[in-house]
């Protein structure tokens, strides 16, 4: 009876105590589009086409439909222009770049160099754009699969559609 409940009390306490810090991690993560949304992103029909893309060892990588790269572009009010005809982790040649042709790309800090730098990707829209429209986040923010994504998903959307944002590429 009443010793069995006491014993079990501290037990009852510690579940309790990590399902409610599991509940905290989930609760920012699903409210991340409202949150990134809710402040100065366009209607859908005026949201900004871009990817995300990174260059490690010579080889172009994507994150799309499926990830959290695409989960923060969305979020930040952009088209992810990838997820149309990829998902996951693409790994891009040069010509399938080409063809997106992005008018924006999302990418690590000090990446955008060493991507418009490539062979033919200077030729992207988001590399020939004055100013170039390639946004880079800090890759501890936009890596983080988990709360770091509501943090990238502000950072994104304040500075492509903030006050002091430059202005993108139409869509051609």
């Amino acid at each position: 009876g009443v010793e069995a409940e006491q014993q079990a009390a501290p037990a009852q306490r510690l579940v309790d105590a990590l399902v409610g810090g599991a509940q905290r991690l989930v609760e920012p993560v699903a409210e991340l589009p409202e949150r990134a949304l809710g402040r100065g992103a366009p209607q859908a029909e005026r949201r900004r086409p871009a990817i995300y893309l990174a260059v490690y060892t010579g080889k172009l990588y994507g994150g799309t439909r499926g990830t959290s790269y695409h989960d923060v572009l969305e979020a930040a009010g952009l088209v992810d222009l990838a997820a149309a005809k990829f998902q996951g982790w693409p790994h891009y040649d040069p010509e399938q770049l080409l063809e997106l042709d992005p008018p924006s790309i999302v990418t690590h800090t000090h990446m955008g160099d060493a991507l418009c730098r490539t062979a033919w990707l200077e030729r992207l829209r988001a590399c020939t754009s004055v100013p170039r429209a390639i946004v880079e986040l800090p890759e501890a923010t936009l890596g983080d699969p988990g709360l770091g994504m509501l943090e990238a998903a502000e950072l994104l959307r304040d500075h492509v559609y903030g006050d002091s944002a430059p202005p993108m590429s139409a869509p051609r």
